[in-house]
């Protein structure tokens, strides 16, 4: 759904793991670990005060086009938590949940510091 490739799964321990690569990467960049759930993770309705917390609270993905980003994430049916909007220092900034409820951040730095992907 949200466009990674899975690179290798396997079961160990009773537990599902899958390693995801994104675009051409030749290496896994995410590691998910699943498995029996005991409760169904819900991703946080409000950002801004999970954001204040200290600790992992989201995994940032730069990107080259937010809002083209969020826009074909949009059409996958993908859950956006913030739409596309302007951050310090000429960032571009968008939020999504996963299926899973895990929460990612999509940044578009400014113009000079962009990088494409290969």
């Amino acid at each position: 759904m949200l466009g990674f490739r899975v690179e290798r799964e396997f079961q160990f321990a009773c537990h599902d793991f899958v390693f995801l690569s994104a675009g051409g990467a030749r290496s896994p960049v995410i590691e998910l670990i699943g498995g029996p759930l005991e409760d169904e993770r819900q991703p946080p309705e409000n950002i801004s005060d999970v954001l204040k917390l200290a600790g992992w609270n989201h995994l940032c993905l730069q990107v080259g086009n937010v809002e083209e980003c969020i826009a074909d994430l949009r059409r996958r049916g993908v859950r956006i938590l913030i739409d596309v909007f302007d951050g310090a220092a000429g960032l571009k900034i968008a939020f999504i949940a996963d299926p899973w409820g895990n929460v990612y951040e999509l940044l578009e730095p400014p113009g000079e510091e962009r990088r494409t992907a290969p």
